[in-house]
């Protein structure tokens, strides 16, 4: 095979789909609106909305941005409006990263410490973070950074908007606890203020709505995604989001509790009784009919590929202003709905037992004819701007020789010719930022810009265990053979005993350490917080002495460690490339 593709055709030429260029538009000046007698929504700042509530003993922030920065210059917006008052309390409505990471930026932990600042939040909220953050941290950051298209260039060449609002900006990251949590629907006096936080599973499990039952507003989080298809599946991976307990969700606020005003945390305010009940019923006529349809086909025995190319969203939906597929898609969200209902097999034994990928890469491209029919094939292709068939053609060579970088950049090249076409963003960052994976620039700065999903206050949050459970999942299972130890684990400042019994190929967390263990050590819980950011090791504490050996041989604990992978960082990830 030779180094470079024949006859390759001129790149594609950056473009922006119009339909994603005014929808961008929206989203473009940042501004304040006044939502109710004390109810002001803050939009353009960040990639999320936030909402301050002029309460009478001072200022109720709801939900928090993504990043410190953006949401010092909200405050400093906030403080002109309101130049006697400051926040007293923070609600979150749930645990994603732009509704929580930009907290410091508005409130100090500080004064959270010292009672001087309350934050509410749901009862799992800190599941969903310590879950999220330290099980599947690195794939998420990566993936989440292609998404938001974290490290793409601005403009018509990489990032124009991000479906809900502007984009991830890098920038410091905070987290603050909440110090109170409810689990139903409660009342509460807040600055003065009584208002009710009710429970609204929807996008999350989490999702906890704000209802000032004085003036009948109801402050939606992410139960409404604002101006776009919800999505029901997102491309960066989440647990799954139940269809039908969303449209109860929203059928609740439609029949129950009637509001006058709904204030979602993406796009913008709802203030008009006719405008409520017609975003509210399109909203939830969508989500119904993606699920009812979906298992219509399922029951049918059609795959969940077949079935995306068979359904289209009727026409009054797909032509409504708040469900253009700038977030979420009928296509990449029926599939999402099958692996939830009944599982990833659609039924084909040959999916039971696949060949591996360079195998099956091998006989495809010996049965084309070789790669370098191949090669002329996507060529053929990239003339005809049929891109994505260009794409899926140069990854069988690429598979077969992910060093080839000519190659490598002619699969690029057709991922950024497809993307250019895409009116959703996720698509378009998605394809872009896997074109950059291929073909990198020069001046590679990705690494840098990749979103964090575990910032260091989030870090600090983690409960001692979670840190500890989740090193089973870097378990080096095919080297450790019969290997048998138990390690113990005093973290001295909290007062905890902890072990991991490593069992020939499987590691189990202990609780409570068994009265007999192979190796004991014991920190504070600070070391933990080095180690997950990666400053340090195991070893490097043992032998710098942050870390005491109290029982056991410096050889088994090397022993131990030795039989776990250290943590990925998301930008050495590689998802198309190989």
């Amino acid at each position: 095979m030779s180094d470079q593709p024949q006859k390759t055709t001129q790149p594609p030429l950056p473009q922006v789909h119009p339909d994603l260029a005014a929808h961008a538009a929206r989203y473009q000046r940042a501004k304040i609106v006044q939502t109710g007698a004390l109810t002001h929504t803050l939009i353009g700042y960040n990639i999320a909305n936030v909402s301050i509530i002029d309460a009478p003993e001072g200022l109720i922030l709801v939900d928090a941005m993504a990043q410190e920065d953006d949401a010092r210059r909200a405050l400093a917006d906030i403080s002109a409006r309101f130049p006697a008052k400051r926040i007293r309390a923070v609600i979150y409505t749930h645990f994603h990263n732009d509704h929580v990471n930009g907290v410091e930026g508005f409130v100090s932990a500080d004064d959270v410490a010292q009672g001087e600042v309350e934050i509410w939040a749901h009862a799992d909220l800190m599941h969903f973070v310590t879950e999220v953050s330290a099980g599947t941290g690195p794939i998420m950051g990566r993936r989440a950074s292609y998404t938001f298209g974290a490290a793409l260039p601005r403009g018509e060449e990489g990032f124009v908007h991000a479906g809900l609002g502007l984009p991830h900006n890098p920038g410091p990251r905070g987290f603050i606890a909440p110090t109170q949590t409810v689990a139903e629907r409660t009342t509460v006096t807040l600055c003065g203020l009584t208002l009710e936080l009710i429970p609204i599973p929807s996008e999350t499990d989490d999702m906890l709505g704000v209802y000032l039952p004085a003036e009948e507003i109801f402050l939606t989080g992410d139960c409404i995604q604002g101006e776009a298809y919800p999505n029901l599946y997102t491309l960066r991976g989440t647990p799954y989001r139940d269809p039908m307990q969303w449209v109860r969700t929203i059928d609740w606020i439609r029949h129950d509790l009637r509001p006058k005003a709904v204030i979602p945390h993406h796009g913008h305010p709802l203030t008009d009784a006719d405008a409520i009940h017609d975003v509210l019923t399109a909203y939830r006529d969508a989500i119904q009919f993606t699920h009812d349809q979906t298992v219509r086909f399922i029951n049918q025995g059609y795959s969940p590929q077949e079935i995306a190319l068979k359904l289209e969203m009727p026409e009054h939906l797909a032509r409504h202003p708040w469900l253009g597929e700038f977030y979420g898609t009928l296509r990449h969200c029926i599939p999402a709905i099958f692996v939830g209902k009944i599982g990833w097999f659609a039924g084909d034994p040959v999916d039971l037992d696949p060949l591996p990928k360079p195998e099956r890469a091998a006989r495809m491209v010996a049965l084309m004819g070789g790669a370098e029919a191949v090669l002329a094939e996507a060529e053929r292709a990239m003339a005809d701007e049929d891109y994505l068939w260009a794409a899926e053609m140069f990854a069988y060579v690429v598979t077969l020789s992910p060093e080839n970088e000519a190659v490598r950049r002619r699969r690029g090249a057709a991922l950024r010719g497809w993307s250019y076409a895409q009116a959703n963003p996720n698509w378009r960052n998605w394809g872009l930022s896997c074109a950059m994976e291929l073909d990198p620039p020069s001046q590679d700065d990705s690494a840098r810009k990749q979103l964090v999903m575990a910032p260091p206050a989030v870090v600090n949050a983690f409960p001692s265990a979670n840190i500890l459970r989740t090193m089973a999942t870097r378990l080096k299972a095919e080297e450790v053979g019969e290997r048998h130890l138990t390690m113990g684990f005093q973290i001295t400042d909290q007062g905890l005993n902890h072990a991991l019994e490593l069992r020939r190929g499987v590691c189990e967390f202990h609780e409570q350490a068994p009265a007999v263990v192979d190796v004991e050590l014991s920190f504070e819980r600070g070391f933990l917080s080095q180690l997950v950011s990666g400053k340090t090791n195991w070893i490097k504490g043992i032998t710098e002495g942050e870390v005491k050996q109290s029982a056991g041989t410096l050889e088994a604990a090397k022993l131990f460690f030795s039989s776990f992978e250290p943590p990925h960082a998301p930008h050495t990830i590689k998802l198309v490339s190989r």
